[in-house]
């Protein structure tokens, strides 16, 4: 199960609810497929949620958010596992649960009010493609580079490099899974000066190269998988 919650993870890391609820599937297909009475079977499924909600409580908690709502998420969540009789309901609790922490992470990104940051933020997307510095952005939205950098501290939570290669990580990792790109051109266009520094940085943020994490999130399972599991 543990590679399947990595790849759950990534998915609700990335907003990709469909591809949540795919990993999902396949979570319950393997309960369900466990050699144990129905009450068993029931009990058994309510922990794995409740330990699966831990987990996703804890991947949520980054950066500037708002611990209360996370915190009654999971704690709703907990409850609703618990009230539920049958096996089908549990993993209808658990649909529902991965679907509210992909709201949560979608607010969470959307939520930054202060407008000098909302242009920054606009510019580096524009120009991912490029070796931005704190200089070159504060030129283009026309402050100070003192006032951007403090101004990603206290509104982002992170310094204005660690955001910007986290943005571009971002893009590396859509481009690995979803295109056909060499290493060398996803370099590019994610706007490293080099193969050897985007892998460095990668392997940062990841904990892997990108060529790992290329091989373990592009083996996707066949939609063939899911088309007998409309139960779910």
């Amino acid at each position: 199960m543990v590679s399947l919650e990595d790849k759950l993870l990534h998915f609700i890391n990335t907003e990709a609810e469909e591809d949540a609820q795919k990993i999902y599937k396949q979570m319950v297909k393997t309960i369900k497929s466990k050699d144990l009475e129905p009450q068993a079977k029931l009990r058994y499924m309510k922990n794995y949620l409740i330990s699966l909600n831990s987990i996703i409580y804890m991947n949520c908690r980054k950066g500037l958010i708002c611990m209360k709502r996370l915190t009654d998420i999971r704690n709703s969540a907990m409850k609703q596992i618990e009230e539920q009789a049958t096996f089908e309901d549990v993993v209808l609790v658990g649909k529902k649960m991965i679907n509210q922490y992909q709201t949560f992470i979608h607010d969470q990104l959307c939520q930054i009010n202060n407008p000098i940051i909302n242009d920054a933020l606009a510019y580096i997307k524009n120009n991912l493609d490029k070796e931005l510095s704190l200089e070159e952005v504060a030129n283009a939205i026309h402050v100070s580079k003192s006032h951007l950098s403090n101004l990603f501290s206290k509104c982002i939570g992170n310094s204005f490099s660690h955001h910007v290669n986290k943005l571009k990580i971002e893009k590396a990792k859509e481009l690995l899974t979803k295109t056909k790109l060499s290493i060398m051109d996803i370099t590019v266009e994610c706007g490293f000066n080099s193969q050897s520094y985007f892998s460095r940085v990668f392997s940062g943020f990841e904990g892997m190269t990108p060529n790992q994490y290329r091989k373990l999130y592009s083996e996707r399972p066949s939609e063939n998988t899911y088309a007998t599991e409309n139960a779910l």
